[in-house]
């Protein structure tokens, strides 16, 4: 019998710690549920583990969120001083002044390139 580790996850990063615990010789594995995309679902992973290994496995995703956390932000911190397109360092903080806008890029930030003008958000 099996038990979830974790949920929500995306394909990427629920292949990413399979293969973290399977590392520590634990018995894991990614089940997709959800709609698929052609109905108008998003497609989300879970990570489930065996019962008897479920204690041996905490640390290890502790250990993982950890380091995926810390590299989401370093990603994001790139993002915010270098433009994905050109790579130029002229990136500005762009303000929101629709309501439009401010609706679509609620709670994120939204930059932009001097150089080659794309559009980002963060």
């Amino acid at each position: 019998m099996s038990t979830i580790l974790s949920k929500y996850l995306d394909q990427f990063e629920a292949n990413d710690l399979v293969e973290t615990l399977k590392s520590s010789n634990l018995n894991a594995f990614a089940k997709a549920y959800g709609l698929p995309k052609f109905l108008g679902g998003i497609r989300n992973y879970l990570v489930m583990v065996d019962k008897k290994d479920l204690a041996m496995a905490l640390p290890h995703f502790k250990q993982w969120q950890l380091d995926f956390n810390s590299k989401k932000q370093a990603e994001k911190n790139v993002l915010r001083q270098q433009c994905p397109s050109c790579q130029a360092k002229t990136v500005t903080l762009r303000e929101k002044k629709t309501w439009f806008q401010k609706i679509r890029f609620a709670g994120v930030e939204v930059f932009g390139c001097e150089t080659c003008l794309a559009i980002w958000y963060v």
